[in-house]
C-alpha cells in the first residue's frame, strides 16, 4: 500500500487529504443525518474527482516527459506500461474514497429521510 501511495507521486497527497475530510463528512452525516453537513459533501466530492484527475494528468505529462528526454529502445514499451499504471495510482485512490463516501451519504440520506418522514 505504502508503494503504492508512492508510485502516484505527490498528487496522492491532496487527493489523500480530500478524500479522507470529505469521507469523513459523510460518515458524520450517516451517524447525525444533518442536511448542513450533506451540502458540505457535495462539493468535497467533486474537489476529490478534480483533486484525482488533476493527480492523473499530472502524472501522465510526467511519464511522456520522462519518455520524451530518453532513449529507451527496446525498453520504451514497458517504462511506458509502468509510468501509466503508477500515473493510475491518484485516480483508484480517489475513486475509493467516493465509493465509500457514496456509501455513508446512502446511509445518511435514508436515515434522514425516515427523521423527515415521521416529523
Amino acid at each position: 500500500m505504502l508503494e503504492f501511495f508512492r508510485n502516484g507521486g505527490f498528487s496522492m497527497y491532496p487527493v489523500l487529504v480530500f478524500g479522507l475530510l470529505t469521507l469523513g463528512a459523510a460518515i458524520h452525516f450517516a451517524m447525525r443525518a444533518d442536511k448542513k453537513v450533506r451540502n458540505f459533501i457535495e462539493p468535497m466530492y467533486k474537489v476529490v474527482v478534480f483533486s484525482s484527475v488533476t493527480g492523473l494528468l499530472t502524472d501522465l505529462a510526467t511519464v511522456c516527459g520522462y519518455l520524451e528526454s530518453h532513449e529507451l529502445g527496446a525498453k520504451f514499451a514497458t517504462t511506458c506500461a509502468e509510468g501509466l499504471k503508477e500515473s493510475l495510482g491518484p485516480v483508484i485512490m480517489g475513486s475509493s474514497f467516493l465509493v465509500l463516501t457514496f456509501l455513508f451519504v446512502a446511509i445518511g440520506q435514508r436515515r434522514l429521510d425516515a427523521r423527515l418522514a415521521t416529523a
